[in-house]
């Protein structure tokens, strides 16, 4: 029997996964269907989500969850695709362990998502303006919409050093 949590997250990633059916240009006409998001809770609920992947892959998830709500202003949706791109791409290419923590810095919220994989295979700027071959899409895609789900939304997504592995970090204006 599923639980309310558990029927939450893969609601929540049912309609990532139609919005990820969209292109990258829906992104910006989207960006008006905002509203208060609760960062904290739509991260908890989306690693929830991810949980059986990352098992059925050799892959576990930790989060640091934070103790009270981050509110950004967005649309709810696509922060869960971007968020959940950044998990998919840690538990895919992370070899084992996913990291996920929630910073709150100087008017803005970080979601940072590290592993312990090979590192990213080029600047993340690269990765994120990649565009299609032989009409094909390159590999990174899901950086590619998480960084332009961000920029909708008045943020960022940036690489930060780490030792091993990639620590990717969804930067968002706080409300």
């Amino acid at each position: 029997q599923l639980s309310h949590a558990r029927l939450r997250a893969i609601e929540l990633e049912l309609g990532r996964a139609a919005d990820a059916l969209d292109d990258l240009s829906a992104v910006q006409r989207n960006a008006a269907r905002t509203g208060s998001v609760d960062v904290a809770e739509l991260v908890a609920t989306s690693v929830e989500a991810w949980r059986a992947v990352a098992v059925a892959q050799g892959a576990v998830i930790s989060f640091d969850a934070a103790s009270r709500p981050l509110w950004v202003a967005g649309d709810r949706l696509r922060l869960a695709q971007a968020v959940g791109n950044l998990l998919a791409n840690a538990i895919e290419h992370g070899g084992g362990a996913v990291e996920v923590r929630l910073l709150r810095a100087a008017g803005k919220v970080e979601v940072e998502v590290r592993d312990g994989g090979p590192g990213l295979p080029a600047p993340i700027d690269r990765l994120v303006r990649r565009g299609t071959r032989r009409g094909r899409p390159e590999r990174g895609h899901g950086l590619r919409v998480a960084g332009a789900v961000a920029a909708a939304h008045g943020g960022r997504l940036a690489a930060l050093p780490s030792c091993q592995g990639a620590r990717i970090v969804l930067e968002l204006p706080t409300t």
